[in-house]
């Protein structure tokens, strides 16, 4: 049975009772925090994963600048979900200039940058570079200079270097009797590959295929072989203009599509949706993909993983051609050009810059300077014939990886299935590139960007930390504690996130929490009061209003609050009501049970026929908790004394064996540790 692809209206129904309410809390150790002299102090922002090392990193700095205090955030605190989207130029834009306001340093990924080249944001570093001793250019692999240069400028001081590679299965080579990649081949040798290696079935069906691309990057590499670029030189604005219509383009474009139409080499690429990554993660893993293309940085997961060895995975630079195609990502060390303390944080970056073992790439990045590599021995991790690959391929990095351009490239879904052709589709591309570029050229003369530097406490203030787990969140109380303080002059909020306060604590306690802050976002238990402050006295005096909250999260409990509510959640059954409409099933309605669940469920299942539509689907992998409870088979018996759990009991084994009945004759299955069920 598979999914169907019918698309309709999606209703909701509330199901069970509220997941979850976030609250707000005083700590019971709240009190007053003494100010701290005054210091220059440098915002650094960083990913969640690499706080604990640059924390011990700015403990270190500061012994040698004791004048100069580190301040660390977490990398996207300043984003929200919307915000998330670096595809869109003017939202790219908009995600460089916030995070310039949000932190004096900052790590940057130069595919990010693209036609934003120049956009006063980033602090030219070319003076504090060409004056350090501890800097020399010939340390550097020079396409990751070249990455962060734009005209005479200098942007950032890279980090690592991200090549995009060829990665390949030599058993099924081997058992296809087909030579390895060399590193000099070309597109025909690549294709004569792929042919020789895909597999096909008696009906002609493909049971393994010669090769699979990871959204793009090998589209972007047969553009740059074919001689092709998504941009060119404006002579009217200072932005770059799309060159979408060029004929290279569009002859590039047909290549790629041939590889899964007209070759079959390759599978549909599903380059717009995250489906592309997880159907290869499973081509890869059930060995029926002989070689694919990814980003270096992301084959650590599965090249160098415990009992890989039984696989023979290697990696290969992209066919070259004639010209140097090699996409790479590098990550750079940056400074807001909105920063008041400019040369601290050259000095703070100079020092970032010496330290071994301190990539922040995922996976295996490679070290973008010579003498880190050497020091942390990066290259002893990689087979001899990888290594050579690996430096070829950085040695043949295209002049530019237009990645901003790649956005307009995705949607290739109408193409793929013959709804439209090349040259359409790539005019239509041509539209919103331009409409886009427009966009950004309108909003010119970009506003000049000053960092939100905190100011340090003082001896006359009050200082209360405030820590929250949404990372998402933090600017926005910053913003917040801002605005407090102009309220309040005598009261500080230092903001932090659970992954500041608590480096490699996935989920800190609540008397973690109520050690380290005065007030903290929780979702909270009973047996939390003993950490927490009472606050009706508060509220009495205060006149806060308690009846403005909706009646399932009002705080009020036996005339005590311990917590203002934040937010609340509530688990969702969403019904396609085309679906429903088409088979002619009646939708559930208010005051509907589980019986009905499994009724309708089983209903869909049966009329489905040969359109194959699934009954239910549980993809929470928490929905069965609310079924449990929804059967009064209740998973501890709160009776007794210490509590029991009761999953043996009679009433959980009727339960637990209906939910799975539930989910495997009607729906794809359950989610197990072992992956996915398949959707």
């Amino acid at each position: 049975m598979s999914v169907s692809k019918c698309q309709g209206r999606a209703d909701r129904v509330v199901l069970g009772q509220l997941w979850s309410v976030v609250v707000l809390l005083l700590s019971l150790a709240s009190g007053c925090r003494p100010g701290e002299s005054q210091t220059i102090t440098v915002v650094f922002a960083c990913p969640s994963a690499d706080l604990g090392t640059y924390r011990a990193l700015a403990e270190s700095f500061s012994e040698q600048h004791p004048q100069v205090r580190i301040q660390l955030r977490e990398q996207y605190g300043f984003l929200d979900e919307s915000a998330d989207d670096v595809g869109n130029l003017k939202r790219s834009l908009q995600r460089l200039r916030a995070q310039a306001t949000w932190s004096d340093v900052f790590i940057i990924q130069t595919d990010g940058l693209g036609v934003l080249e120049k956009e006063p944001v980033l602090l030219d570093l070319s003076s504090f570079f060409e004056e350090d001793g501890s800097m020399a250019e010939g340390d550097f692999v020079p396409a990751a200079l070249a990455a962060v240069r734009r005209s005479q400028g200098l942007y950032g001081i890279p980090i690592a270097i991200d090549p995009a590679v060829i990665v390949y299965d030599r058993g099924l080579f081997d058992q296809g009797r087909v030579a390895y990649p060399q590193l000099e081949w070309t597109g025909d040798d690549f294709l004569a590959k792929a042919e020789a290696l895909t597999v096909r079935g008696e009906s002609g069906e493909v049971l393994q295929y010669g090769y699979a691309d990871e959204p793009g990057l090998g589209l972007m590499a047969w553009l740059y072989a074919h001689g092709a670029s998504l941009w060119r030189a404006s002579g009217e604005t200072e932005y770059a203009e799309p060159n979408l219509q060029g004929d290279l383009v569009a002859e590039s474009l047909q290549w790629y599509i041939d590889l899964a139409l007209q070759h079959q080499v390759m599978p549909p690429p599903f380059v717009t949706s995250d489906l592309s990554r997880v159907w290869l993660w499973d081509l890869r893993e059930a060995r029926r993909v002989a070689m694919w293309s990814d980003m270096l940085s992301e084959t650590g997961y599965y090249l160098h993983r415990p009992g890989q060895q039984e696989i023979s995975l290697a990696v290969a630079p992209l066919p070259q051609e004639t010209a140097a195609v090699t996409p790479v990502r590098v990550q750079a060390y940056a400074v807001s050009a909105g920063t008041a303390h400019p040369q601290e944080c050259w000095e703070w970056v100079s020092f970032l810059g010496q330290q071994v073992g301190t990539v922040s790439m995922l996976g295996e990045g490679v070290p973008a300077r010579t003498s880190v590599a050497e020091g942390s021995l990066y290259w002893r991790r990689w087979p001899e014939e990888d290594e050579e690959g690996i430096r070829y391929a950085l040695e043949h990095v295209a002049p530019v990886s237009e990645w901003d351009g790649m956005t307009y490239l995705r949607d290739l879904d109408a193409v793929l299935n013959g709804q439209t052709d090349v040259e359409v589709f790539l005019a239509a591309a041509q539209q919103r590139a331009v409409a886009d570029v427009r966009g950004l050229v309108e909003a010119t003369p970009a506003p000049s960007v000053v960092v939100h530097t905190p100011e340090p406490a003082t001896d006359a203030g009050t200082t209360l930390r405030f820590i929250t787990s949404d990372t998402s969140a933090a600017y926005v109380y910053n913003q917040l504690a801002e605005a407090f303080k102009d309220e309040n002059p005598d009261l500080n909020v230092e903001v932090l996130t659970a992954l500041d306060a608590f480096p490699g604590e996935t989920f800190p306690t609540t008397e973690m929490l109520a050690q380290e802050a005065d007030v903290f976002v929780l979702t909270p238990r009973e047996a939390d009061r003993q950490y927490l402050m009472e606050l009706m006295p508060f509220i009495t005096l205060d006149g806060f209003p308690l009846d403005d909250f909706i009646p399932p999260v009002r705080p009020l409990q036996e005339g005590q609050v311990w917590g203002i509510p934040l937010a609340a959640s509530v688990d969702l059954v969403l019904l396609n009501r085309t679906v429903f409409d088409e088979l002619g099933v009646d939708p559930p309605a208010a005051g509907w049970t589980w019986d009905d669940l499994i009724v309708t469920a089983e209903a869909i299942a049966r009329r489905g026929g040969d359109e194959g539509y699934f009954g239910f689907a549980d993809d929470s992998g928490w929905n069965h908790f609310y079924f449990l409870l929804a059967e009064d088979a209740p998973l501890v018996d709160a009776d007794q004394d210490p509590p029991a759990w009761l999953l043996d009991s009679p009433d959980m084994e009727i339960v637990a064996r209906r939910w799975i009945a539930l989910n495997q004759e009607y729906g794809p299955g359950l989610y197990t540790e072992g992956g996915a069920a398949d959707l």
